[in-house]
């Protein structure tokens, strides 16, 4: 079973292994921690440098929950 991830930790704490797409080619696959903390590809690099960190990412993720009443 496969699924199209774009939140990087997300793919990170579920999958088994990951795929990094470029104009529908894969450019890059391994285990997550592997891809993560190692990428190959200038373009997996760049897309680890432009994702939030976790925290961030999470405090985005409470941010969007939060509901107000007027």
């Amino acid at each position: 079973m496969f699924s199209i991830i774009h939140e990087i930790y997300l793919a990170a704490a579920i999958a088994d292994r990951v795929l990094v797409m470029r104009a529908g080619r894969i450019i890059e696959a391994g285990f997550p921690r592997d891809v993560l903390k190692h990428p190959r590809e200038h373009y997996t690099r760049k897309l680890l440098a432009a994702a939030p960190s976790l925290d961030e990412a999470l405090e985005l993720r409470a941010a969007q929950r939060r509901v107000s009443v007027d």
